[in-house]
């Protein structure tokens, strides 16, 4: 490779006599010339011609310099103002003429560029021209290549003088004696090795022949010029065996070539840190050896044998179970090895062996087993290695004669408890088989209640049993190649409670025809079960009438008739003839029992709809809220006598709805203390602007009681109700009566309350808006071990559009067309209809799958309730219909009887404002948790805000218990979480729960509450009474008047 070193100029001040006179004219000096022709310099040397043309307002100069070596052409322009300069370089030393522009400058009008030059042959010279006003701009460059050195824009004074100047290994620039820029160090080469050493190993000396120990090294230069490398001296036992480039070397900057190095000792030692010399030219501070560092070792004889322990396992009797062993020499010496043969008749046999290894070579030992009785056996086999240690290999083996060995759990089976009829239950027991063969045994059901039990199948389907099965369990290990398991098996048996309550079920379990000739013929497991009735609900409808209910909210009506739809809701989506009874109370300053509590009949159950009515005194609004009172009276109403015997599983709820703060006390005649929900200071119900000391209201622990507040944030009493609530094991909700949603999220409210007390999970409960000549279908999904459903319409302006249920086979679920077998109740609100179904016994094809309601809107819209006259018509809807194009808005409610079932919780005790709130779900089926569930929860603020897609973890090791913090609780108020689960049942159907909880975030504490209606205040409600009043005169006054 060829490279243009620098010439380092002579010392001294560059040559300035003739720095500004620039030639125009022919001028030669032996062969080199300049010849002008027209606006044309023809520049001629040894190796050739250049011409250099001006263009239009520019002329063209030159001058030599440097023993007349180099040339610089200089172009300027010509024109008025400052003009453009160009100075060119040219070399005629190099193989051909070269150029490079040095500088390109503007410069005054009638000002050209200087040149100086270096002394002696000018390698360097100073080119520059007058800048802005007291600077100049140049610097020095290389002669040949026109490369700068040193310089830029200078201070400039023009009484005194730049010059250029050469010093030891550097240039500057002076002005009027001062240096200006620089010393600006020369160019020069720099060697850069990498690595800076090398390991070349351990070398073995005397033993097998191994690769040559190598290692390559990398030279760059690393400088600003040439670099010149004349060889890399050896140093034993380090030698360079091969350069990518040959020596000499020259590297231009940035180069690199490899060098290889063998390390070769002739004698063991520790060879570190030796250095082989590099002899470079024009390497300034550069490296200047290579590092290698190595060890020499004697070769050393050495064997290895793989598995040092050959274990065959249990090996049947008779049979044969070949294995072996490798014995390598992994030394560094040729080595032989010598095996003697197997005693005759062993049952361990292999052949003698000798062999011959090299370094790194194996032979392998086959070894065959063949027991002849149970039990374990040894035997050691010596390999004889020369030179060398010799080695022993333990052989190991076990004969066996195949047999399985049954582990069944003591009895008593795991008691079923009770289980509501209907539903079913699973328990199991764990069978073990601690043999070296397949267990094989059968587990079946007798008994007189034997159809009740089952055995669950493989398929892990709840509904798919059989009273005998046969299960099979592999050994963990195996005699022979027979196959291998864990060892145990799961026993699954179901109890469904289809009989009539109260019932005890028993049947017997047996395992027998087992494998195993060394246990007991048979186990047998007693089960017991006992079948409990469905729930029988009393359910008192506590209802505030305070006057604050009076308020209208969106979409028309108020919030007391909002209320009595849900109410009226309520009372008829509880069965009849079941003995379930019903009350309604309602509150404002004081408290009463307008339904007193009794059974529901078929009927009876449209009159006590219909005692719920606007036109009932005691539900028109007025006074003050005293929930307490509400609570009170109500709660009395579970005292009275059942008329037949009290149910074997009975539920009582309260259910209480208020708007307002509990801000009047109750006076019990029963005791004549004062009470309110909390405790402390309320109004007098005889003088309502006198505060009184109260006693907290204590419910009773066998009602389960729900709260809904009808308001937002801190003006409804979501405290008291989430108080009394959670301690009764109910729940609360809000529902805020400035949305559009009032009504519907109400009676959805009450819906979710019924659905919970006759233990039937919720599917989903949206709300959605239909446009004539649409056709609406919601899918979701009912499993086999189901047992019925219910969807609830909610027909938000009164307003009735056809709906009805398609089955996974196509039959339609209606009050009209009900498929044999299928049990069916509907009822009907002026807001609502519902169906209820009951599903085949024990026909699962028929009706687990996909389902479907279909809601239709064909251009007709109906109004008014259906009747047991109108169910002959298909959709459940009245007589009353007309045609319309209007769309109608219309939400609904699903949920089914289902063994697959939602728990939600939150946080237990008071959440302060910033405190977490503990999300917890919990799905099972038949008792059983639900595992790969996707739990989420979506949370409403009281102020509106929302959280949607909440995921909830089921943790690192899942047990059906999902969970999950919410932590944005910086608002005091009622806060609504919707969690809802899906996942797939035992039977690999998908499912979907939902459930809705609240909870109350405690802010500052409050002082005594003025008001019963949200937002308004203690003058807000007189005014109204006031105002109630001056209207009754008016009315008296005119009449008066006009006698």
């Amino acid at each position: 490779m060829a490279c243009n070193p620098f010439p380092a100029p002579s010392f001294g001040l560059f040559i300035d006599n003739v720095q500004g006179i620039w030639a125009s004219t022919d001028e030669a000096h032996g062969d080199r010339s300049c010849d002008y022709t027209g606006g044309t310099l023809v520049v001629s040397g040894p190796n050739g011609s250049m011409p250099f043309t001006a263009g239009g307002s520019q002329v063209v100069r030159h001058k030599f310099f440097g023993s007349n070596n180099y040339l610089a052409v200089l172009f300027l322009g010509t024109g008025i103002g400052p003009q453009t300069a160009t100075v060119v370089i040219v070399d005629f030393v190099a193989s051909s003429i070269t150029t490079k522009i040095a500088l390109m400058t503007s410069v005054p009008q009638n000002q050209i560029p200087w040149l100086q030059f270096s002394q002696g042959t000018g390698s360097a010279c100073l080119i520059g021209a007058p800048g802005t006003i007291n600077t100049a701009i140049g610097g020095i460059f290389r002669s040949d290549t026109g490369d700068l050195l040193c310089g830029g824009v200078v201070p400039f004074i023009p009484t005194l003088e730049i010059s250029g100047e050469a010093i030891a290994g550097a240039t500057q620039i002076k002005h009027g004696g001062t240096v200006i820029a620089g010393p600006c160090p020369n160019p020069s080469g720099q060697l850069n090795v990498t690595p800076s050493s090398r390991n070349f190993g351990t070398v073995k000396l005397g033993g097998c022949a191994q690769p040559a120990a190598t290692e390559q090294f990398t030279l760059q230069n690393s400088g600003t010029d040439c670099l010149t490398i004349n060889g890399i001296q050896d140093v034993a036992p380090y030698s360079v065996i091969s350069t990518s480039t040959g020596m000499p070397a020259e590297l231009e900057p940035g180069e690199s070539m490899t060098a290889t190095v063998l390390f070769d000792p002739a004698v063991t030692g520790i060879y570190n840190n030796v250095t082989l010399p590099v002899a470079t030219v024009n390497n300034s501070g550069g490296d200047s050896e290579l590092e290698c560092d190595g060890r020499g070792e004697q070769a050393e004889a050495d064997c290895s044998v793989s598995p040092g322990a050959v274990n065959f396992g249990h090996t049947p009797v008779g049979t044969i179970e070949n294995a072996g062993f490798t014995v390598t020499n992994s030394g560094d010496v040729p080595i032989s090895v010598t095996i003697a043969g197997a005693p005759p008749g062993a049952v361990f046999q292999w052949s003698g062996t000798n062999a011959n290894l090299t370094c790194g070579q194996s032979v392998t030992v086959p070894v065959a087993f063949s027991p002849t009785a149970e039990g374990p056996v040894s035997a050691n086999i010596s390999v004889g290695v020369n030179p060398g240690s010799n080695k022993t290999v333990v052989l190991n083996g076990e004969g066996c004669i195949p047999n399985a060995v049954i582990q069944a759990p003591p009895a008593p089976f795991p008691a079923f408890g009770e289980v509501r009829r209907g539903y079913r239950m699973v328990k199991f027991i764990k069978v073990e088989n601690t043999g070296d063969d397949t267990l094989v045994f059968t587990a079946s059901i007798s008994g007189a209640d034997a159809a009740l039990f089952g055995i669950l199948q493989s398929t892990t389907s709840i509904t798919d049993v059989v009273a005998s099965r046969t299960f099979s369990v592999d050994p963990t290990q195996s005699c022979g190649s027979g196959p291998i398991g864990d060892g145990e098996v799961i026993v699954p048996v179901v109890f469904y409670a289809d009989g009539a309550p109260p019932a005890t079920a028993n049947a017997l379990l047996t395992i027998n025809n087992h494998n195993d000739a060394s246990a007991a013929a048979s186990f047998d497991y007693t089960l017991s079960g006992d079948i409990i009735a469905g729930n029988v609900v009393d359910a008192v409808a506590v209802l505030d009438r305070s006057g604050s209910m009076d308020d209208a909210i969106p979409g028309g009506g108020t919030k007391m008739q909002a209320a009595i739809h849900a109410g009226r809701l309520l009372v008829n989506l509880m069965p009849p003839d079941i003995e379930n009874r019903v009350a309604a109370t309602s509150y404002s300053t004081n408290a009463n029992t307008f339904l007193g509590i009794d059974e529901i009949t078929a009927g009876n159950q449209g009159a006590k709809v219909n005692a719920i009515n606007a036109g009932e005194p005691e539900l028109v609004p007025d006074g003050w809220t005293a929930i307490a009172a509400g609570m009170m009276v109500g709660e009395k109403e579970f005292a009275v006598p059942r008329a037949g015997a009290m149910p074997a599983e009975l539920v009582k709820a309260m259910i209480v709805l208020t708007d307002g703060l509990d801000n009047t006390a109750y006076l019990n005649p029963d005791d004549n203390r004062h009470y309110s929900i909390l405790g402390g200071q309320a109004r007098d119900p005889a003088n309502t602007s006198n505060f009184i000391d109260t006693e907290p209201y204590a419910p009773p622990g066998d009602v389960d009681i729900y709260g809904i507040g009808l308001g937002t944030g801190e003006n409804i009493d979501t405290m008291q109700l989430a108080s009394i609530s959670s301690a009764a094991g109910g729940y609360y909700g809000t529902v805020d009566p400035t949305s559009p949603d009032t009504l519907f999220q109400l009676m959805k409210f009450y819906t979710q309350i019924y659905m919970d007390l006759v233990d039937t999970s919720t599917i989903e409960d949206p709300k959605t808006t239909i446009q004539a000549g649409e056709k609406h279908a919601y899918e979701f999904d009912v499993l086999r071990g189901d047992v019925s459903g219910m969807v609830v319409v909610y027909d938000l302006d009164g307003l009735r559009v056809p709906f009805w249920l398609e089955t996974p086979l196509g039959e339609i679920v209606d009050p009209s067309t009900i498929p044999a077998d299928f049990a069916l109740r509907a009822g009907a609100t002026e807001a609502s209809r519902f169906v209820e179904f009951q599903l085949p016994a024990k026909e699962p094809k028929r009706y687990a799958g996909r389902w479907k309601l279909i809601v239709q809107h064909d251009g007709r819209v109906c109004r008014g309730t259906p009747d047991a006259r109108e169910t002959q018509r298909m959709g459940f809807l009245p007589e009353k219909c007309g045609d319309s194009k209007k769309p109608v808005d219309y939400g609904f409610a699903i949920g089914v009887g289902s063994n697959f079932r939602l728990q939600a919780y939150l946080s237990a005790g008071s959440v302060n404002v910033g405190d977490p709130i503990t999300m917890t779900a919990v799905p099972t089926e038949a008792g059983l948790p639900v595992l790969g569930c996707t739990v989420t929860v979506d949370v409403r603020a009281p102020n509106g805000q929302e959280w949607t897609g909440i995921t909830l973890s089921d943790g690192a090791v899942p047990d059906g218990e999902y969970a999950g913090v919410f932590t944005p609780t910086a608002q005091a108020g009622s806060y609504t979480f919707k969690f809802r689960a899906t996942g797939y049942s035992r039977d690999g159907e998908p499912v979907k729960r939902e459930v809705v909880r609240a909870k109350y975030v405690q802010g500052a504490v409050r002082q005594p509450p003025a008001t019963g209606n949200p937002g308004g205040s203690m003058s807000e409600e007189c005014c109204k009474r006031i105002i109630k009043i001056l209207e009754k005169n008016n009315a008296l006054l005119g009449k008066n008047f006009g006698k």
